[in-house]
C-alpha cells in the first residue's frame, strides 16, 4: 500500500496525513507519523508536526521525533524541547539519538543534551 501512495500527489497524501493525525484514535495518529516519515515535511505542515510532538500519545512523539530528523538542523529546537521536557524516556532517548545524527548542526541543543547526560549519571 505504501508503493501506491508514493505514486499519488504528494500534497494531497501529506494533507490526509495530516488530518489523521489530528484523530482523536491514537492507532490513526501513529499510523500518520509513521508514514508522513516517508516524506519531507512541507513548510505549510511544518506548524502540526510540530504540534504532534507534543501528542498525548508517547509512541506518536516517538514516530515524530524519527521523523524530525528527515528536516535536518529545522528540527534541532524541537528534538531540543522533547529531550529536555517529555516525560516519557523513550521519547526523551529517540530526541537524543536524532540530535545526535544531526551532528555538527545539533550544537545549539547543547545544553539540553548536557543536562541529559547528568541526570543519566545521577539517576
Amino acid at each position: 500500500a505504501e508503493s501506491a501512495l508514493a505514486k499519488m500527489d504528494r500534497k494531497l497524501v501529506e494533507q490526509t496525513l495530516l488530518e489523521r493525525l489530528k484523530s482523536k484514535d491514537p492507532s490513526q495518529r501513529l499510523r500518520a507519523a509513521n508514514l508522513l516519515r516517508s516524506y519531507p515535511v512541507s513548510e505549510e505542515a511544518w506548524p502540526e508536526i510540530l504540534k504532534a510532538a507534543k501528542d498525548p500519545d508517547p509512541q506518536v512523539r516517538t514516530y515524530i521525533a524519527y521523523l524530525l530528523i528527515g528536516e535536518g538542523e529545522r528540527s534541532v529546537p524541537e528534538l531540543a524541547r522533547m529531550l529536555a521536557e517529555d516525560n516519557d524516556v523513550n521519547v526523551r532517548v529517540t530526541a537524543a539519538s536524532m540530535l545526535g545524527q544531526i551532528g555538527e548542526k545539533a550544537q545549539s541543543a547543547l545544553p539540553q543534551i548536557l543536562d541529559a547526560v547528568e541526570s543519566e549519571s545521577a539517576g
